[in-house]
């Protein structure tokens, strides 16, 4: 046999592990005046046992524009995320990547500028069956004035051997800008209190707080002022972060009690949260 036959056997070999690389399962782009948005998959089917899927709300920004956070803060409104056309889904959390700050004529809102991808996960009704995922948004936007966005995007992830996508590390990317639940061994919250003026927090950053930020959720009452950090004189590491009431507040720490009280508290790149029942 000539050393040409028995190449062409080897090319072809080579070539046809090559032929099928692993596809990147990405909905269409669905665009409205000042945003679109396109869901994308970590898994290319669904073949195994596993009764969640990780996904993703791709979001892309026209320039100058911003959208919101679960908690808007002053002005906005959060994204309302409707799944009712969806298929084989039980449910869908998202979980939120850490806002920027906004500052508009003194008041504060908080939300994301350019693209985001707000990772989803997804409870299937049923393993290794078909899923559509079938999305309608309501997506507030705003530059100089603030308008309503509606979008709507869909994704059909088949049935067949488990396969994971190249969009899984998109969307694991994405994911770690999400903060973590509870603390870390570089970022803690060590203890809150409330009063009437205001909710003071006992931190502990690594890195001390040059770039630090803290978001404070308790129901419908949007806390929004900058946080005034006051790092310990003898140990900078740790700091006492005060967060005054909103404007009007006739005394906070009666607001707040029996609430839950989430914390989300930033540092550069790491960002920790943790909910809080207050208790006077």
């Amino acid at each position: 046999m000539t050393l040409r036959k028995l190449l062409i056997p080897a090319l072809i070999t080579v070539l046809t592990g090559f032929s099928a690389p692993a596809q990147a399962l990405e909905g269409r782009w669905s665009g409205a005046d000042y945003i679109q948005a396109r869901l994308l998959s970590a898994a290319d089917a669904l073949g195994g046992e596993e009764t969640a899927l990780q996904a993703g709300l791709h979001i892309k920004l026209a320039d100058g524009w911003h959208a919101y956070w679960r908690m808007p803060g002053e002005g906005g409104l959060p994204p309302v995320l409707h799944w009712d056309n969806a298929a084989n889904v039980e449910a869908v959390t998202v979980r939120w990547p850490v806002p920027q700050r906004f500052e508009t004529f003194g008041l504060y809102s908080f939300g994301y500028t350019d693209e985001v991808i707000l990772p989803l996960e997804v409870t299937l009704t049923q393993p290794e069956t078909a899923t559509r995922l079938d999305l309608r948004a309501e997506i507030m936007v705003c530059n100089e004035i603030c308008v309503p966005q509606k979008i709507q995007a869909h994704l059909d992830i088949p049935a067949g051997p488990l396969a994971h996508g190249l969009a899984r590390k998109t969307i694991e990317e994405a994911a770690l800008k999400v903060p973590q639940d509870g603390d870390r061994p570089t970022l803690k919250i060590e203890n809150m209190v409330a009063g009437p003026e205001a909710i003071v927090v006992t931190a502990f950053s690594q890195n001390g707080y040059d770039q630090a930020d803290l978001f404070i959720e308790c129901g419908d009452l949007y806390i929004t002022a900058p946080p005034e950090i006051t790092p310990d004189e003898k140990d900078p590491r740790r700091a006492m972060i005060r967060v005054a009431a909103p404007e009007g507040t006739d005394n906070l720490a009666d607001y707040v009690t029996n609430h839950n009280v989430t914390l989300t508290l930033v540092q550069g790149d790491k960002a920790i949260e943790k909910t809080i029942m207050f208790e006077k």
